[in-house]
């Protein structure tokens, strides 16, 4: 491995819990190592130790030491075997280990594909859940288009949204799809009739708009006691198994896919009282989980919905959730795992990140 490509994968020591966040979501590995100034290993960070402190609400900017692993998983240059380090990888469910010199040193980083090849997908296992995919809307946010097709058809490169959507569960084994269809529905099943593809696909018309969450309702008696549900234009490159393994184990009827965002307010902002000038803010951060539009959900769920054929959306659900005290969970991805492509300048943000 090289040194450029060895240096993504460093943490520098004193660095904060947000810079290490934006670090790993650049990355596309899901480890990363923590160094001194010398380059010796300190310490490991994954997306679920910062999903940890985020639950535990911990403040982003703390040093990022105070999550890392201090005890990380290595090798010693010259000395392993290829059937040790497998054995520590399956048994720890690590994705890479790293190789350090008698200094601890990191001279190289093992990885998962490199180490089991072609045992790679077997390792692997695939989950077999059903997909609900809210595909009714009229796709306000993104009128210019709108006008033209439906928003699930709404292309990003060779394909539409939807199809992008879908193919995301597809790779983690998930070939079962609900679609709830209202607004140009002929259009979207016409496109799926005549496209080849592997999916198994149920096809549910709302004969009047029912919302995000009201449609569910229609395909009750179908559906498994757990299943995923998911906005046509939400796209989440993130792990679905620990997604679903997540929601059982914290046994929630309703886990929120939410993102760490960052928002900067390009205005002084005011801070009054009585009428009174407090202080000006000058051009304020803020960072906020937000609702990406995933949801892993239990079927009883569905049972506040009402049944009064008229617009109810997850909001509403997720309130009725709360009042009658079930369980709603949240599980963080990173903001670069997020891809909204409901709004225009997302949209052209994806475009372009596929362009590169």
């Amino acid at each position: 491995m090289n040194d450029s490509v060895l240096a993504t994968l460093q943490l520098q020591k004193g660095i904060s819990i947000k810079e290490a966040m934006k670090q790993l979501g650049k990355s596309s590995w899901k480890t990363l190592f923590l160094v001194d100034r010398n380059k010796r290993l300190l310490g490991s960070l994954t997306d679920g130790d910062i999903r940890r402190w985020i639950l535990r609400d911990g403040k982003l900017d703390e040093n990022v030491e105070k999550i890392c692993n201090k005890c990380p998983e290595y090798v010693e240059e010259g000395k392993y075997k290829i059937e040790t380090v497998k054995v520590i990888m399956v048994n720890r469910k690590m994705e890479s280990i790293p190789v350090v010199d008698d200094s601890k040193v990191i001279r190289d980083v093992l990885f998962w594909e490199n180490i089991f090849g072609e045992e790679y997908r077997e390792t692997k296992k695939e989950l077999n859940v059903p997909v609900v995919i809210m595909a009714g809307g009229q796709g306000k946010r993104m009128s210019l288009f709108a006008k033209i097709w439906p928003k699930p058809l709404i292309p990003v490169g060779e394909k539409p949204v939807i199809e992008l959507v879908m193919d995301s569960f597809y790779e983690k084994g998930c070939d079962k799809f609900t679609l709830l269809l209202n607004h140009r529905a002929e259009m979207i099943q016409s496109y799926f009739d005549n496209t080849r593809h592997n999916y198994q696909i149920q096809y549910v018309q709302e004969s009047t708009p029912l919302g995000t969450a009201g449609g569910l309702k229609l395909i009750y008696k179908d559906l498994p006691d757990t299943f995923f549900l998911s906005n046509c234009d939400t796209i989440i490159k993130g792990d679905y198994e620990e997604m679903f393994n997540f929601h059982k184990q914290h046994k929630n009827n309703i886990t929120i896919i939410a993102s760490y965002k960052h928002f900067s307010f390009p205005y002084g902002v005011i801070k009054k009282r009585y009428g009174k000038l407090k202080k000006i803010i000058e051009k304020p951060e803020y960072d906020h989980l937000v609702v990406t539009g995933l949801y892993v959900m239990q079927k009883k769920a569905i049972e506040l919905i009402p049944k009064n054929n008229k617009e109810f959306h997850m909001p509403d659900l997720i309130e009725a959730m709360i009042s009658s005290e079930k369980k709603v969970g949240i599980y963080p991805v990173n903001e670069k795992a997020w891809t909204d492509i409901g709004e225009m300048e997302k949209y052209k943000e994806a475009i372009r990140n596929m362009e590169l």
